[in-house]
């Protein structure tokens, strides 16, 4: 068997202390020594910027459309 290296992105996060591109299982940084804690591995660090941004614009949109019917009937109430 030959040692190759398989170049996965999927499986490979940065080390929060230096950077490094790691892979996501792995207890300790080989760069530094840093140990990668669990609560330092969220759901949305590995994704792309803009599905973050996409998920954050919609979930406001979300609660606006929760918020303004209820809003609605309330300023019907007090107008009156």
């Amino acid at each position: 068997m030959s040692d190759e290296q398989f170049d996965d992105d999927d499986c490979s996060i940065p080390c929060p202390a230096c950077g490094e591109e790691i892979y996501d299982d792995v207890p300790m940084c080989p760069k530094c020594g840093e140990y990668i804690l669990d609560s330092e591995r969220r759901f949305w660090s590995n994704k792309p910027s803009w599905l973050v941004q996409l998920a954050v614009i919609l979930a406001i949109l979300a609660a606006i459309g929760f918020v303004l019917p209820w809003l609605s009937t309330l300023l019907q109430l007090i107008g009156g």
